[in-house]
């Protein structure tokens, strides 16, 4: 059996298509290899970025936040009035409507 053996692994074809064999699984695996790590380096970029955007962002919320607050304490009733605000005569809310069905495991005697 070993001798056999011996025969199909010295044998000048296995020993060629089983090297060809090799060299395509290296190629692609380093083909996948180098894929992985593309994706990888672009997110890191892509990530660093989105940081550095999230920071103006937030540079600017906090502008806009004291633009805010130095505005409301200028205003007052002289200078809406001068913008055209007006009292209401009267003031009306908007109401819930309530079903009298829920969805519950109390009766209305419950309540």
């Amino acid at each position: 059996m070993t001798h056999l053996l011996k025969k199909t692994v010295q044998h000048p074809t296995f020993t060629k298509t089983f090297f060809k064999g090799l060299m395509v699984s290296f190629g692609l695996c380093s083909v996948v290899y180098m894929y992985f790590l593309g994706t990888i380096i672009f997110n890191i970029i892509n990530r660093k970025t989105i940081d550095q955007e999230a920071r103006v962002l937030t540079s600017d919320i906090g502008t806009l936040e004291l633009r805010y607050l130095s505005r409301t304490q200028e205003l007052d009733l002289a200078y809406a009035q001068a913008r055209g605000f007006v009292e209401p005569r009267e003031l009306h809310f908007a109401q819930k409507v309530t079903t009298e069905k829920g969805l519950s495991f109390r009766t209305p005697d419950d309540f």
